[in-house]
């Protein structure tokens, strides 16, 4: 625990200057807490996102963590998040590894490479929390009473509350569903299994019922503009072989490491099985678990090739917002399945040799996972910030940099100054800037990042970026193909949505003024210098300088709308 628990000293003396991954964490799963805990009595629009879009527009993953953000700021929530997932996920990882295969050693490293993984902390326990929910699932198949059901039961209504039906959760019930069902028709006790189903499926109709209205049963005012979506086709080996070994959708956890291992101990099992007695036992136990969690790995890696496979996506692409449904999020399951083998390969190995030839073995088990783990450190999120602590200038945007903390402020009172102080009145858009910095700050923006909103603003806020988009296939293709991202792109820097200072300036920008005016915009914060700013209708405010911190890692320029005379 101690060694989970250390993880949080980087993050408790870098604060703000604490270094997170942004893609789907900064720059959109960290807005939905926080507009969440900001109104999360108020209705059913997010009144600065977007114009004013309905909440199911951001919605989050992990309903629960609202609550929070709450009580802590942002940032000191985001902590907390990571701390309690990696100490969630240590505890069910030991405690899965250690019932199952009864030794110490393979439990705790398992749990401590588990809990450095880099899953994504705004997922809340969708990943973190599954080994805990199959070690509690295993204490109530195995017919626990009293406290320890009671507490069983009390631990599938947390996670419940703390992960995604839509990204992980429906893969959970099914599994915990026919898990059940098959103890059922053997005459076991499938009854309790069943019964944290049906809780689990409570809890997430209960947090989702308005998400759920809008997708299955067509109750949404407005179509989702997911029913433009045109779905990328994989190769199916291609496709299954990266899944099998890399993971995929934020489930990268290092596993093709520990395959040697793996295959390994599951031979020594077969070796250390002819000696008989107890050891047979426990090598035959051994092997099931690690065939069991292989064929799993095998089974959702070829879902997954299939889901992405071109006669599926065909099927797909005939079922509007529906077809956009991530079935691959299976992936998410597989890193815990993974490591409950390696903990089996591990422990099976720890005790197959004998005599003189058992010291060179584990010598060699030990240098073997200690060069694995120190992988999983590396590619961890405590790296850059072990790395921040050490080199102040260690060249990665942080926290503070990605939100414009510092900066905003200054943008801020400078509006104060010229009467705009209520944000409320007018609507913003960001140019080389994510919009979530001007979401952070109080801003009514009218760009955003959502996997679920209007198709009518998609089409509306199109107009604004058409002349970019024109000058630009990728772009084309990626807002209109996709177009979670509703930016302000620019055919300069196709691909990038932060521009940092020093060395860029926007030479030929183009933007359909009048489409910005009809949907409220009044400025636009460029991270760049306009040098057509004037043809194009805009007039820069902050002409003697832009607005910087010594540290920031945005200039931000205040363009407003030119009136017409």
């Amino acid at each position: 625990m101690i060694g989970v628990l250390i993880m949080a000293i980087p993050y408790v003396i870098l604060r703000e200057g604490s270094i997170f991954n942004y893609h789907d964490e900064l720059d959109g799963e960290l807005l939905t807490y926080i507009l969440g805990a900001k109104h999360l009595f108020d209705g059913n629009i997010y009144p600065e996102f977007m114009g004013g879009m309905d909440k199911t527009a951001l919605t989050p993953p992990a309903p629960g963590a609202v609550l929070l953000f709450c009580v802590l700021p942002p940032m000191a929530a985001l902590v907390v998040m990571q701390l309690m997932g990696s100490i969630i996920g240590y505890i069910g990882m030991y405690g899965c590894v250690f019932r199952l295969t009864d030794n110490r050693i393979a439990a705790i490293f398992t749990g401590l490479c588990y809990a450095y993984l880099p899953f994504l902390p705004v997922y809340g326990l969708s990943q973190y929390g599954l080994p805990l929910l199959l070690y509690v699932c295993l204490l109530l198949k195995d017919g626990a009473g009293g406290y320890k059901k009671a507490l069983s039961y009390l631990y599938v209504l947390v996670y419940a509350l703390n992960s995604s039906l839509v990204l992980v959760g429906y893969a959970v019930l099914a599994f915990v569903c026919i898990w059940g069902i098959v103890d059922l028709m053997r005459k076991r006790s499938g009854r309790p299994l069943l019964a944290a189903a049906v809780l689990m499926l409570t809890v997430y109709l209960l947090t989702n019922y308005r998400l759920l209205g809008e997708i299955l049963l067509g109750n949404a005012a407005w179509v989702s503009h997911k029913t433009e979506y045109t779905y990328g086709i994989g190769s199916f080996f291609p496709y299954f072989l990266e899944s099998f070994l890399y993971n995929r959708e934020h489930s990268g956890d290092d596993h093709v490491i520990w395959l040697l291992l793996i295959v390994f101990g599951c031979l020594c099992t077969f070796t250390s099985g002819r000696k008989g007695g107890e050891k047979k036992e426990s090598s035959v136990r051994d092997r099931r678990i690690i065939k069991g969690c292989i064929l799993f790995a095998l089974f959702s890696s070829v879902f997954t090739a299939l889901w992405c496979s071109s006669f599926v996506v065909s099927i797909r692409n005939t079922m509007g917002a529906l077809g956009s449904f991530q079935a691959n999020r299976i992936m998410w399951m597989v890193p815990c399945a993974w490591y409950i083998g390696l903990g089996a390969a591990i422990g099976e190995i720890w005790t197959a040799a004998k005599g003189k030839k058992a010291l060179i073995l584990r010598g060699v088990l030990v240098l073997y996972a200690v060069a694995g783990g120190a992988l999983i450190l590396y590619h961890s999120e405590v790296k850059p910030n072990v790395m921040k602590l050490v080199k102040s200038d260690y060249h990665t945007i942080t926290y503070a940099d990605y939100y414009g903390i510092g900066v905003m402020e200054q943008v801020i009172a400078y509006l104060d100054s010229l009467g705009d102080g209520d944000l409320s009145r007018f609507r913003v858009a960001s140019l080389g800037i994510d919009p979530v910095a001007s979401l952070y700050h109080g801003f009514y923006t009218l760009d955003g990042y959502s996997n679920n909103y209007s198709l009518d603003y998609k089409h509306a806020f199109r107009r604004i970026i058409a002349p970019e988009l024109d000058r630009s296939e990728y772009l084309t293709q990626y807002f209109d193909e996709w177009g979670n991202r509703c930016y302000l792109f620019s055919a300069e820097i196709p691909g990038y949505y932060t521009v940092e200072k020093h060395g860029f300036f926007f030479s030929d920008y183009q933007f359909d003024k009048q489409a910005f005016e009809e949907m409220g915009g009044k400025y636009i914060l460029s991270a760049a210098y306009i040098l057509n700013a004037e043809e194009i209708g805009l007039e820069l405010l902050n002409v003697d300088h832009p607005f910087e911190t010594e540290e920031s890692y945005y200039y931000i320029y205040i363009y407003r709308i030119k009136e017409d005379v």
